[in-house]
């Protein structure tokens, strides 16, 4: 007899499949035989029918549903004597199911890349179980790089299209600290039916002076004038994107730079340089010469 368990691991409380093989000398048919699928109590769960005979071996299968509780658990599939299939002594076999906790994952999006000290910021948090649980109203904590606690949140609905991901809106104000960070976000495990693994998300934070000058970059492309929206625009930590003008602003704090453009099929634009007042930079960006003929004509006509 043989047993094949699809998934194994499998999560805590999730269903899974299991597939059975019978194969005798000689081998033949039997279908409709029915087998017991026991429990480590040896308490029957479910019986699973022979319903194929194929390559020489009688087959079926049945959908379980994996224990609440993580950990190792057998399951004892007895198929007893039936004269009716030509069994004439019963047939038995174990096999092990794997079950680790419900696997939890964090998320973080929408931190801003620069952010002005002692000023208030936003971003995003959420939460994600790989059995797809709702874990609408967790705790979601939210740790600075000393280890403290900087915010708690709780999950609400799910993000965007997503089937899974619940998620938070964290607001805090800067601290009066330059520098870039390392914070993280933790999903407490505690307070749930079905036991979920401990999630765990590092992330940076950037904090900078105010920025006192205004640069206006406008991106354009070098052959034929066009602006370009979309473009990249970073001078670290400090970046943008231009919009459908090809136009972006970042508004830096007095000090050297330097600052890049970036587009898709073109050559970065790089100038570096020192702000110590409002600018304006014309970034003309050339085409990458590895375009085809047929994509020049189409940028260029």
């Amino acid at each position: 007899m043989t047993v094949h368990i699809s998934p194994n691991p499998v999560d805590a409380g999730a269903e899974f499949t299991l597939n059975v093989a019978i194969k005798c000398d000689p081998p033949w048919d039997m279908c409709t035989g029915r087998l017991s699928i026991c429990d480590t109590n040896e308490h029957e769960i479910t019986q699973l029918v022979l319903t194929e005979f194929k390559d020489q071996e009688s087959r079926g299968s049945t959908v379980l549903s994996a224990p609440a509780k993580p950990g190792p658990a057998k399951l004892k599939i007895l198929f007893k004597a039936d004269h009716n299939v030509g069994l004439t002594e019963d047939m038995q076999t174990e096999v092990l199911l794997v079950i680790p906790p419900h696997a939890s994952s964090v998320a973080v999006w929408d931190v801003p890349p620069a952010i002005q000290t002692e000023k208030e910021f936003s971003f995003h948090i959420g939460l994600r179980c790989s059995a797809g649980c709702a874990l609408k109203g967790r705790p979601l904590e939210v740790f600075d790089q000393n280890d403290r606690i900087v915010a708690t949140a709780i999950t609400i609905g799910t993000w965007g299209d997503t089937q899974a991901l619940h998620y938070a809106k964290v607001t805090l104000v800067a601290p009066n600290s330059l520098g870039t960070y390392e914070w993280r976000v933790c999903a407490p495990s505690s307070g749930l039916e079905v036991p979920h693994s401990r999630a765990v998300l590092k992330f940076p934070v950037t904090f900078v002076r105010e920025g006192k000058y205004e640069i206006r970059i406008n991106a354009t492309n070098a052959l034929t004038g066009k602006v370009i929206p979309k473009a990249q625009v970073v001078a670290h930590p400090f970046r943008s994107i231009t919009d459908s003008d090809g136009n972006a602003t970042l508004c830096l704090p007095a000090g050297e730079y330097r600052l890049l453009v970036s587009a898709a099929d073109h050559e970065p634009y790089i100038i570096e340089g020192t702000v110590k007042d409002d600018m304006e930079i014309m970034a003309v960006l050339v085409p990458e010469t590895d375009m085809t003929e047929i994509e020049l004509e189409r940028e260029y006509m």
